[in-house]
């Protein structure tokens, strides 16, 4: 099982990561332990707010057992803990917690729309669709350049006129080009 730490000034949290139908899984009660929120509370708000999805899992608690917990999904962990309202505790050091982490989490989002926080597995897959153009560009140039070949030969060979040649070649080798160019730009435009 893999674990997700979350660390800030007020807080360092080891969170199970449980995958679960193609989705990695977060437990709801050792975050709300660790934030000093009542679980049940928390976990009653998660099941009547239709923006969280749940499910209930089976887990080895601290005490070795299996017990079955509410998880939510990993990728609605931020929202879950900005929902959280800081005063449903009334002590001092819970609210600074929950406040360090929704600090945190605003801090996440802004990041991400001002594009200074990339997701590895976007930047992955765009560094896969770069690498794909950087081939099919190379592969394009090849082509050119057996063109150029069987141009020069065929001049050679059959004293064609070389300025009709230059021009048709010319023709094609900017087709595929412009080809190249058209598929990079939309690649660029749906980032």
């Amino acid at each position: 099982m893999k674990c997700l730490e979350i660390v800030t000034n007020e807080v360092n949290l080891n969170l199970p990561v449980v995958e679960h139908d193609g989705q990695k899984w977060v437990p709801v009660r050792p975050i709300c332990e660790v934030l000093g929120v009542h679980p049940q509370r928390q976990m009653a708000r998660v099941e009547q707010d239709e923006r969280f999805n749940r499910c209930q899992l089976a887990l080895v608690a601290a005490d070795g057992k299996e017990r079955q917990m509410m998880f939510i999904p990993l990728i609605q962990l931020e929202a879950f803990l900005f929902t959280i309202n800081i005063r449903a505790s009334q002590k001092p050091e819970v609210r600074s917690r929950l406040l360090s982490f929704q600090q945190h989490v605003v801090t996440l989002i802004h990041q991400i729309f001002n594009g200074q926080h990339m997701n590895s597995d976007v930047v992955n897959m765009l560094m896969e669709q770069i690498k794909l153009l950087k081939e099919e560009l190379a592969q394009h140039r090849e082509i050119i350049a057996q063109q150029q070949n069987l141009v020069n030969y065929l001049v050679q060979k059959d004293n064609l006129n070389e300025q009709y040649v230059d021009k048709k070649l010319a023709s094609a080798g900017a087709s595929l080009l412009s080809s190249y160019g058209h598929k990079r730009r939309k690649l660029t435009r749906g980032i």
